[in-house]
């Protein structure tokens, strides 16, 4: 972000990935979890396996994969992802992420 204007490095702080089919969100790079430090999970278990956010959906009934949950992220990171609300939207976007006292 170096290059980038301040007006925009101040945008891209405060955006975050709402997960549609989680094909284009990177677990470890970017920001997907609302409330989590820096907006992505800490680490990864020893032996993760993930990469892409589709990788933790359940494939047959669109939730999140419990066993993939457990396997690849530390506890903590897993409850927070277990909170994020899963709709059927087609593709991942970009949203406003909102200050921690609610005001944008």
């Amino acid at each position: 972000m170096a290059g980038y204007p301040k007006g925009r490095q101040a945008l891209h702080c405060g955006l975050i990935k709402r997960i549609g089919n989680g094909e284009s969100t990177n677990i470890w790079q970017d920001r997907w979890i609302l409330g989590a430090i820096g907006g992505k999970p800490i680490c990864p278990k020893l032996g993760a396996s993930v990469v892409q956010v589709n990788e933790l959906l359940s494939a047959d009934d669109w939730h999140w994969d419990d066993g993939a949950l457990q396997e690849n992220l530390l506890y903590m990171d897993g409850q927070a992802v277990r909170r994020i609300p899963l709709g059927r939207l087609q593709h991942d976007f970009w949203l406003w992420a909102g200050e921690r006292h609610g005001v944008y």
